[in-house]
């Protein structure tokens, strides 16, 4: 049983807990998305990253066709 001096608080004191709950899954999805747009950027990384190493293979291929062919003449 709630004390007299208490029940004019209750609807505060629940509007209050209500606020705390609602504040904590915001975070959570906040966090959330955070981790996602990480793991995003991650894959953005790599995928650029794999896309360069690429490059450079065939910047190698092309400048060793080169030094064969001056080589060669």
């Amino acid at each position: 049983m709630v004390p007299k001096a208490y029940e004019d608080m209750l609807p505060m004191l629940a509007k209050a807990a209500i606020n705390v709950v609602i504040g904590e899954m915001d975070r959570c999805k906040c966090r959330e998305r955070n981790k996602k747009k990480e793991e995003d950027s991650m894959k953005e990384k790599t995928k650029i990253s794999t896309q360069v190493s690429k490059a450079m293979e065939e910047v190698v291929g092309i400048v060793a066709g080169i030094g064969v062919c001056l080589s060669n003449s």
